[in-house]
């Protein structure tokens, strides 16, 4: 009998340890479960922390790089991510200030190269109204002397008259004094 009480005993001590194996087998594969769970959430968020910041500098660079600079962007995160975004909040800056700078020297170039443009305007009309003024000066020039050569032929044969007048008259004279 007492050959079948250890046996029983020790079925019976068998049995308790091989549910409590079991138990703990259950335990043990549902607390791996858990972890691998824990683990694969947090590698989903901690690569989820790094994508979407990561994604977002891309996407503003992307709108940069297409001439957006009018773009809000958010660097209020304290990590690296949100000083890459900062950093590229001041470069937007800083290109729209540029943007600007030379949008107003274009601005000041086409002004002064309209009133370039105005000035040699009226500068070909002033060069035209004196190449004008020069014509007519040297057509009554012209004038001039044609009137002076012919007032010089006019005194010319004046005088020419003159001197035969003169010498017509002495021999009148000469003539009136045989005759006296």
């Amino acid at each position: 009998q007492l050959k079948q009480a250890v046996t029983q005993r020790v079925n019976a001590e068998t049995q308790d340890n091989l549910a409590l194996a079991e138990r703990s087998l259950y335990w043990l594969g549902g607390s791996a479960l858990a972890a691998v769970l824990a683990g694969l959430w947090l590698a989903w968020r901690i690569t989820r922390s790094v994508t979407l910041p990561v994604g977002q500098a891309v996407q503003v660079a992307q709108a940069i790089a297409r001439g957006d600079l009018a773009q809000v962007i958010d660097g209020s995160a304290k990590d690296e991510s949100g000083l890459l975004l900062r950093s590229l909040a001041d470069m937007q800056a800083h290109l729209a200030g540029i943007v600007r700078e030379v949008r107003h020297n274009a601005d000041g170039v086409a002004n002064t190269s309209a009133e370039i443009a105005q000035g040699n305007n009226d500068l070909a009309r002033r060069t035209e109204d004196t190449a004008s003024n020069l014509q007519t000066t040297a057509s009554s020039m012209e004038e001039l002397t044609s009137t002076v050569k012919q007032t010089s032929d006019s005194a010319q044969t004046a005088n020419q008259m003159a001197t035969s007048a003169a010498e017509v008259a002495a021999r009148g004279g000469q003539v009136v004094a045989q005759v006296v």
